[in-house]
């Protein structure tokens, strides 16, 4: 980032930080318990450069309905499979990403809907 983009981030953060505790909010935390399941586990190279490649190939800048109905299918399947926890995190967050490109029905930006 260049060097004014890091100090905008840096006011602005104590900004919202100041804003947000000067009011009366409840927070309500969720406590994940870090050993219940392994971080990384020996087949996730594998799937992570399967993931990549789905991402790339079906939900890139020219995006078909087919194409992402596809990716959707391989992620969940790839969600079914013995994997770590930060490959399941990437695969849950693939997954919005390509069913929110689902219901995206225009062409926005640099990304184009295509008609079958």
């Amino acid at each position: 980032l260049a060097s004014n983009s890091l100090l905008e981030g840096l006011v602005f953060s104590k900004r919202a930080v100041d804003d947000i505790l000067k009011r009366d909010v409840y927070f309500k935390f969720k406590k994940f318990d870090n050993e219940s399941e392994t971080l990384v586990k020996e087949s996730d190279t594998k799937y992570k450069q399967e993931l990549r490649k789905i991402m790339w190939d079906s939900v890139s800048v020219i995006r078909k309905m087919s194409q992402l109905e596809s990716a959707l299918s391989r992620i969940e399947t790839l969600l079914s499979k013995d994997i770590g926890k930060l490959l399941r995190l990437r695969l849950k967050v693939s997954k919005e990403i390509v069913k929110s490109a689902m219901l995206r029905k225009e062409s926005l930006g640099a990304h184009t809907i295509m008609d079958e």
